[in-house]
């Protein structure tokens, strides 16, 4: 998996996006060897699972991105997102296609 992370280096000028491209080459890493069943797996933190957990960092990931597409790009995605939550939809628990869908690809 994390062979599907573009391999560019972070701007030095921006320590935080340094911190962030490391963070998702960790989380590819340890995901990488992970099957269906662990993502079922209950944790520690409130007892949601690992699939519970990855829904909430992917979709604000994707926010992230989309704001590198310009403005109407990412309200657009927010606008959809936000939308979505306030229907009663939850990002605790998307399919599992988060923690699997390569690093920098937009949603269908």
């Amino acid at each position: 998996m994390t062979d599907m992370i573009p391999d560019t280096e972070p701007d030095a000028a921006f320590p935080e996006a340094a911190d962030f491209d490391t963070e998702c080459r960790s989380i590819a890493a340890l995901l990488s060897a992970a099957s269906e069943q662990d993502f079922d797996i209950k944790t520690r933190f409130k007892n949601w699972t690992v699939n519970d957990i990855m829904g909430p960092l992917h979709l604000w990931n994707i926010a992230a991105d989309q704001t590198l597409h310009g403005p109407d790009t990412f309200t657009a995605f927010i606008t959809k997102a936000m939308s979505g939550l306030a229907s009663g939809q939850s990002h605790r628990g998307p399919p599992r296609q988060h923690a699997r869908r390569p690093f920098g690809t937009r949603p269908v």
